[in-house]
């Protein structure tokens, strides 16, 4: 009698996924990560940040852990949960939300490569942006991209130092002068100018032109 013979039976082939690790941080909870950034600049600097805090805080959504992790990719926390001196600047109500915005930039340095106002572009450039750019499932870069307008919501690119307090030197050159050519002993000014927030550039630029006159003689 012949022995029956066994058909191997072939395993589909795996599908492939879509491949690397999303680069950028993310939460699937952007309710968790925008209290979190509300409550930071309102209370103390903890020893610890971590998901007891946030649970004393009021967030006690377990998938929060997942915006304390996105606080961490900042550098705002350390590997051992200890806040930075970054999380100590962002906690100033003043310059808080620009030292957030520095922190951004730091992360998403590519995306602030590629538009001037990443914070402002449509969420069609966006998802094109890290759709090129970072990994992940169709979900994840979702995700991804909703952490990163969520930390824009909290940061002031805008920031910069005001005109209307100014500091001129005028600096000796290498022959020991000042900007002239007179001889003489080296004098240093510097002037203070406090304008009202009614005053234009133009306004400015005038009085800086008149200082100059004056000081010169020109």
């Amino acid at each position: 009698m012949a022995k029956a013979t066994k058909t191997a039976t072939k395993k589909p082939a795996p599908k492939s996924s879509s491949g690397t690790k999303p680069k950028f941080p993310y939460t699937i909870t952007v309710g968790a990560l925008r209290r979190i950034l509300q409550e930071i600049p309102k209370r103390p600097k903890p020893t610890a940040f971590n998901f007891a805090l946030i649970n004393a805080w009021g967030i006690k959504d377990n998938n929060a852990r997942t915006a304390i992790a996105v606080i961490k990719a900042l550098g705002l926390i350390d590997n051992g949960d200890v806040p930075t001196q970054h999380y100590v600047d962002y906690m100033k109500n003043e310059s808080g939300p620009a030292n957030l915005a520095a922190r951004v930039k730091e992360i998403y340095s590519q995306l602030f490569q590629t538009s001037h106002e990443p914070y402002r572009d449509s969420l069609e450039n966006l998802r094109n942006f890290f759709n090129i750019h970072s990994g992940g499932s169709e979900a994840t870069i979702n995700y991804q991209i909703q952490t990163f307008k969520t930390l824009c919501e909290f940061a002031d690119f805008n920031s910069a130092a005001s005109p209307n307090n100014a500091d001129f030197s005028q600096t000796p050159n290498s022959s020991g002068n000042s900007g002239n050519n007179t001889s003489g002993p080296t004098i240093n000014i510097n002037l203070h100018i406090h304008l009202p927030e009614t005053k234009s550039r133009a306004d400015y630029e005038e009085i800086i032109k008149d200082i100059a006159k004056y000081i010169y003689q020109k």
